[in-house]
């Protein structure tokens, strides 16, 4: 019979023993049976198998562990001295260009890193920074912790308060030890650099 407008014949093989009727024709041990399904069903069950199989693939996942391993590699073939902790990550879009950065924390003896690998560019920005109480470009103490960073919305706000372009695309960072003032990170534009400053 002729499918209606509206449906669709769909031809679907069940191999294990069924009978015989007008709507099934034997073959060997099995059969074909003819299924008749509204169009809209049969657009949602493929759109629903497309998406199982790309997450199966690892398709469509921004910040996966093979790319988050990569830009680790990045930072410790740049920076073999520093201690890159690997459970530090943040993944994020970092300088607004709609792809997944990484950025790191990293370790010295009396020292702290922020290392960025950008999708957009191979070469890692490394920031340095003392563990040391009384300096604007030092935490206070460790153990400190690299967080994401919502950028300020409003630009009047975001000139007065930390010179940063606000952003409702992209995050910023955050390094804090609990103990002093926070160090905050935001991509500048013009110069195409990680910029930082304090509250």
């Amino acid at each position: 019979m002729r499918p209606s407008r509206g449906f669709l014949k769909l031809r679907s093989a069940c191999w294990s023993n069924c009978g015989k009727s007008a709507d099934s024709r034997a073959l060997g041990n099995g059969c074909t049976v003819s299924i008749m399904l509204p169009r809209t069903t049969v657009l949602v069950l493929f759109s629903l198998a497309l998406t199982i199989a790309l997450c199966d693939s690892g398709a469509g996942q921004p910040a996966s562990e093979k790319s988050r391993q990569a830009a680790l590699q990045i930072l410790s073939k740049a920076r073999p001295d520093i201690h890159w902790d690997s459970k530090s990550v943040v993944t994020e879009d970092i300088d607004c260009d709609g792809r997944i950065d990484h950025a790191y924390l990293g370790h010295e003896p009396g020292k702290i890193y922020v290392g960025l690998v950008r999708a957009a560019d191979p070469k890692p920005q490394i920031l340095e920074f003392r563990v040391s109480a009384g300096y604007q470009d030092a935490i206070c103490t460790e153990p400190a912790t690299l967080g994401p960073e919502l950028l300020l919305d409003d630009l009047d706000a975001a000139k007065r308060v930390r010179k940063v372009q606000p952003s409702r695309i992209c995050m910023g960072l955050v390094l804090s030890d609990d103990a002093c003032d926070s160090i905050h990170f935001s991509w500048n534009h013009a110069t195409k650099q990680l910029n930082w400053s304090r509250n």
